[in-house]
């Protein structure tokens, strides 16, 4: 097995696609991709040098962010039927965008 950690220094330095060796290497069955995803470098980077109590919940709202979160029931089911009502009238009056009213 060839291993993502041990090519990618020495093809850079040559100046070969990275991407391509990849690929020929996945369909010979004999790629394993132990790299670091890019988001998580940057998310470490980011999150260096703040106080452990900034830098967790700093950390949980940027994955939220980026991977969702469970979504919550309206407060109260009259405010969700206001709204359709309100995007509905919006779409009949044509003030609204075409994605909004699904035209």
């Amino acid at each position: 097995m060839i291993r993502h950690t041990e090519i990618f220094a020495p093809l850079r330095a040559l100046g070969l696609p990275v991407g391509h060796v990849v690929t020929v290497l996945e369909e010979m069955d004999i790629f394993e991709d132990d790299s670091e995803p890019s988001f998580e470098r940057w998310l470490v980077g980011r999150l260096e040098g703040l106080a452990p109590g900034i830098r967790s919940e700093a950390e949980r709202w940027t994955r939220l962010l980026r991977e969702g979160g469970p979504r919550s029931l309206p407060r109260r089911e009259g405010t969700v039927w206001l709204f359709l009502n309100q995007v509905r009238q919006a779409c009949w009056s044509g003030r609204t965008a075409i994605t909004t009213c699904g035209k």
